[in-house]
C-alpha cells in the first residue's frame, strides 16, 4: 500500500468512523476501521510503514474516542510492526491467510489495550470478552472486504492504463 494509498484510507476511516459514531453509536465498539487501514498498509511487509501507519492510525483513533491518549496508538503500532515481520516471512496476499492476519492483529490489539489498560488504570473499566470476540471477527470481515475492494479498484485501474497505452495513436 502507497503513502497516498495510506492516507485515503485513514480519511475513508474517518468519515466512517463520525457518520457511524452519528447514526449507530456502537459501530465504533464493534469494529476498528483504523486497525483496518494498519494492517492492509503492514501486510505489505514494510517493519517502519507498519509501525509508523500504526501508530498516525491509533493517534486518529485516540483523538476521537477521547479515551487515554496514545493507548491505541502504542496498541496499533506495535500491532502494525508484527504484522508487517509476519508479512515478510509468510504468504498473506490470499483472503484467507488475511483474513487470519486481521483475525489475530485485532485480537493483540485488544490484549495490549487490557495489558495497558491494566497497568496504567487498574480500577478503570475493562473491554469484555464477548465485546472483544465481536470484535475480532467483525473487524476481520470489514477489513476482507476491504482488501477485496482495494484489489478490485487496483485492477480496474491497471487495465485501464494498459488498455490507454495499448491504443493506437497517429
Amino acid at each position: 500500500m502507497s503513502s497516498r494509498v495510506f492516507a485515503v484510507g485513514l480519511v475513508l476511516a474517518l468519515v466512517i468512523h463520525l457518520a457511524g459514531a452519528q447514526t449507530t453509536p456502537h459501530l465504533i465498539r464493534y469494529v476498528d476501521l483504523f486497525l483496518v487501514v494498519t494492517v492492509l498498509n503492514a501486510v505489505g511487509g514494510n517493519s517502519l510503514r507498519g509501525l509508523l501507519g500504526g501508530l498516525a492510525a491509533g493517534w486518529l483513533f485516540d483523538a476521537l474516542t477521547g479515551g487515554l491518549y496514545g493507548l491505541f496508538g502504542f496498541a496499533d503500532s506495535v500491532v502494525g510492526y508484527a504484522t508487517a515481520r509476519v508479512a515478510q516471512r509468510l504468504e498473506t496476499q490470499s483472503s484467507g491467510s488475511l483474513l487470519l492476519m486481521l483475525a489475530l492483529a485485532t485480537l493483540a490489539q485488544q490484549l495490549v489495550v487490557v495489558l495497558l489498560l491494566l497497568t496504567l488504570q487498574p480500577q478503570g473499566e475493562l473491554p469484555g470478552i464477548v465485546e472483544a470476540g465481536i470484535r475480532v471477527a467483525t473487524t476481520a470481515a470489514v477489513g476482507l472486504l476491504a482488501w477485496y475492494l482495494m484489489k478490485r479498484v487496483t485492477s480496474r485501474r491497471a487495465d485501464h492504463r494498459r488498455r490507454r497505452r495499448s491504443r493506437i495513436r497517429l
